[in-house]
């Protein structure tokens, strides 16, 4: 299971239909932070025990803070103008308060100066919310649920239309450099693996 992007993909493809795929914008991202969205999912998987719980939400709310304080001054696509990706910040305070934490800190400060480096973060930090639907099952085995410690995932699964939303809007920005969009997500990838290590 692929916990912080798009795991929403046929594992079947032949010909012309799997080429287009992987020139999409959408299929080069998924290529490009596939080796480092592995190491993240090897991090954060399985949740049996509070223990590990508390470990990824330590280390989940030192990116994801760090993230969306970046996003908040970002520069955004126009293509985006009407779009935003999930916050969490409320909902990751009460769960570490819940847990007697602290973020997990962060190394690098995320300066978003253009619009490929938002779409990167954003690509990120919205993909996860896939994954959160298999998190939040894990958690609620644990004990944690939307009044104690997984508010931040009950949030993250509450707009299942969201994701799809970011997707339709990203395959129109092609007038947006793509290695610079892969690069800012792979940075992106590498902040989260970072602090889920310091987790």
């Amino acid at each position: 299971m692929r916990v912080f992007t798009d795991v929403m993909q046929n594992p079947i493809c032949f010909g012309i239909s799997c080429f287009m795929n992987e020139i999409t914008l959408r299929g080069r991202l998924r290529s490009a932070t596939r080796p480092l969205h592995n190491e993240l999912d090897a991090l954060i998987e399985p949740l049996t025990t509070p223990e590990a719980y508390r470990r990824y939400v330590r280390g989940i709310a030192g990116f994801r803070l760090s993230g969306e304080e970046a996003l908040r001054s970002a520069c955004w696509p126009e293509a985006l103008n009407d779009w935003r990706p999930t916050f969490l910040k409320p909902e990751l305070l009460a769960d570490l308060a819940d847990l007697e934490l602290e973020a997990a800190p962060v190394g690098d400060v995320l300066v978003l100066d253009c619009p490929e480096k938002t779409v990167g973060l954003a690509y990120v930090l919205e993909g996860s919310a896939l994954g959160a639907r298999v998190l939040i099952q894990q958690a609620q085995a644990l004990g944690f649920d939307q009044n104690f410690g997984a508010r931040h995932l009950v949030r993250q699964v509450s707009r299942p239309t969201h994701w799809s939303g970011f997707v339709e809007r990203l395959e129109k920005m092609d007038y947006l450099a793509p290695d610079k969009v892969m690069s800012a997500a792979c940075t992106a990838f590498v902040l989260a693996r970072d602090a889920m290590i310091q987790g």
